[in-house]
């Protein structure tokens, strides 16, 4: 539960290297991006594109169902997208699918996936 937290505050707050760090080295984003290099360049497009936007919107993640073992584990887990100060704050919502691995004693995504299920993209 900490990762997907972790993870939520890395983006929201701008923190690449935080955000980079909750993946294994050869973790795949959404299926396209893999290992830490690729994850970087992608996420850092992302954190620019979002500083310039005026209309600052937050991740807030639902509380996870978790299948495995101490060493691995299948991680689903729903999100929204709130926008700050909007009258209708809910901008998007989408579900995760997550592989994560533990790795010199903790979690980190392995993979993840991104379906999106409302909201603007």
């Amino acid at each position: 539960m900490d990762l997907l937290a972790r993870y939520a505050r890395c983006l929201d707050s701008g923190d690449l290297d935080g955000y980079v760090a909750n993946f294994a080295p050869d973790g795949v984003l959404f299926g396209a991006h893999m290992g830490h290099a690729q994850i970087r360049d992608y996420v850092a497009q992302v954190i620019a594109r979002r500083s310039n936007d005026p209309s600052r919107r937050m991740h807030f993640v639902g509380s996870p169902v978790i299948d495995g073992d101490g060493e691995r584990a299948s991680v689903h887990s729903y999100l929204l997208w709130i926008e700050l100060g909007a009258e209708s704050p809910i901008s998007a919502a989408a579900e995760y699918v997550d592989t994560v691995v533990k790795l010199d004693g903790r979690w980190a995504f392995q993979s993840r996936a991104l379906t999106r299920l409302a909201g603007r993209s």
